[in-house]
């Protein structure tokens, strides 16, 4: 396909890293093809990645609250009605093309009621209902999420020769963020721990983190700053507890374009999987990621300034990715402090990476 001014729809409501992981293609997209429309359509957990974001001209929010909400009471209708407004939003934008990059059945409640004549998959997309109302599709890249969502910028004949993110943050989120780092901007390497992930067994222990922590704190004098959502409040207070000292808890104090911001002032980010481990890659900040169930060749962070620290190969069961069958997650156990504060110290050796490229706005507007 060569038109350079599609009004293309990307279909990524979910998760967070996976958004994130999205970015490169957008990127691509904007940039090769400066006049192009293009909206997104993510979850509300996702959104606060995407919306202002300069190389985007729509949002659009699935209301998955309330669709799970309205499903779990029994209400199936009021569940449909909710997302058949999504699509009535959609249509009356008058999409040419929409980019499906989830390749999963819950895009057939959206995608065919959207009135968008051609429908864009990957080739490796099963058989089913979802494939069935494609009308073209895109043979991806294999290995890591980056390049395989990317790869979709072929459909449009292009083909980035490098994978650069576009992680928005404005002004006023840098200077929240500074802000927020006040209390140990005068201390010494700057760490942030992600302690929670969305399945609880991909995560590290508690107590470990604290043991960590403590080592930071005494042996470079470095400020720790433990990020996360609400969620992660109670975490952070038993990391505090064993550390035996104070660290700055910035859980349930952030939004998703200020942890990005915090992330970038940060010298490392230790985590499991999640979605602040994709958003470190994507403001240039050195993750020391802690794998066991996860797909390393895939969800890894993305770019060699990193780290990652596992043991996936004594383990007959990793990753087992979302079908844990232990209980002790023994692939996590495994990774023990001392790898973990010696990753840190090679990181913090190496240095950080040169910053991504600025973001610029290059979209072509039409006369009036």
């Amino acid at each position: 396909m060569t038109n350079s001014d599609p009004r293309l729809l990307i279909f990524r409501w979910s998760a967070i890293g996976d958004c994130v992981n999205c970015l490169p293609l957008l990127r691509a997209l904007r940039e090769g093809m400066p006049r192009a429309h293009i909206g997104w359509v993510t979850e509300e957990q996702c959104a606060g990645v995407l919306e202002g974001h300069p190389y985007l001209d729509q949002v659009f929010r699935i209301p998955k609250r309330d669709i799970l909400a309205a499903l779990r009471s029994g209400k199936v209708w009021q569940a449909w009605r909710l997302m058949r407004s999504v699509a009535e939003e959609i249509r009356e934008a008058q999409f040419d093309i929409a980019l499906d990059l989830h390749g999963v059945l819950k895009i057939f409640a959206l995608l065919p009621f959207c009135g968008i004549p051609r429908r864009v998959g990957f080739t490796t997309e099963r058989p089913g209902p979802n494939r069935w109302v494609k009308t073209d599709l895109v043979e991806p890249r294999r290995g890591h999420a980056v390049p395989f969502f990317t790869s979709m910028a072929r459909y449009f004949d292009l083909e980035p020769d490098r994978y650069e993110y576009c992680f928005y943050l404005s002004d006023d989120d840098r200077a929240a963020a500074d802000d927020l780092l006040a209390p140990v901007a005068a201390e010494g390497p700057l760490i942030a721990l992600k302690p929670g992930a969305s399945q609880p067994h991909k995560a590290w222990f508690m107590e470990r983190y604290g043991e960590l922590a403590r080592r930071l704190r005494r042996g470079l004098n470095a400020g720790v700053v433990i990020i996360g959502g609400s969620d992660d409040t109670p975490r952070a207070r038993e990391i505090v507890e064993h550390a035996g000292m104070e660290l700055l808890d910035l859980t349930g104090k952030t939004s998703l374009r200020q942890v990005g911001a915090v992330l970038e002032r940060c010298d490392i980010l230790v985590t499991p999987d999640t979605g602040p481990m994709h958003i470190s890659s994507a403001v240039g900040t050195p993750t020391v990621a802690l794998l066991g169930p996860t797909v390393r060749e895939a969800t890894a962070p993305f770019g060699d300034f990193h780290e990652v620290v596992e043991h996936q190969a004594d383990f007959e069961c990793a990753p087992c990715r979302k079908r844990p069958t232990c209980e002790d997650r023994a692939c996590m156990a495994a990774i023990t402090v001392g790898e973990v504060w010696a990753a840190i110290l090679r990181r913090l050796e190496a240095g950080k990476p040169s910053p991504p490229p600025p973001l610029r706005d290059t979209r072509v507007r039409s006369a009036g």
